[in-house]
């Protein structure tokens, strides 16, 4: 009897373990692979403008998350932001930016009214957005993998 006993106890620990296995993978798939544009799905519709978009995406995750030694320029037209240290700030120009990103002007208030993945999604569809680096396409992916989960907005 004492040898059924632990046979049973067995087989309830290996099925807790089991279970709690399984419900820590689902939980890991469904934070990488489904929530890719983690801190940025939920938008709420804010007036972005030339000077207030530096201090509205300073707060973003996409751009928390960024390597901090990154350094970015985005243009929008003649505009353009350098986005360094996790901050983005108005610049005249950025001349060893690692990574151009080119928008139209109008993107500026788009990314107000729709949110940053929606307003980029946008512009790929339209073709109105532009893309440079001066890193190679492994060093591009290298240092930049852990922003693999905002993939969502391309």
């Amino acid at each position: 009897m004492y040898k059924n006993v632990m046979d049973k106890f067995k087989i309830i620990v290996v099925s807790v373990l089991a279970l709690a296995l399984i419900v820590g993978a689902a939980i890991w798939v469904n934070s990488y692979f489904f929530q890719s544009s983690v801190g940025l799905s939920k938008h709420v519709p804010v007036e972005l403008n030339e000077q207030n978009l530096p201090a509205y995406a300073s707060q973003l995750s996409v751009v928390q998350d960024l390597p901090k030694d990154s350094k970015i320029l985005v243009s929008f037209g003649n505009i353009n932001y350098e986005v360094y240290n996790g901050q983005m700030r108005k610049v005249d120009s950025v001349n060893d930016a690692e990574i151009s990103v080119y928008l139209p002007e109008e993107y500026i208030e788009r990314i107000g009214e729709v949110g940053v993945c929606q307003a980029l999604r946008e512009a790929n569809k339209g073709n109105e957005i532009g893309f440079e680096s001066s890193l190679s396409d492994t060093q591009l992916a290298w240092k930049y993998k852990g922003m693999l989960k905002y993939k969502s907005c391309l």
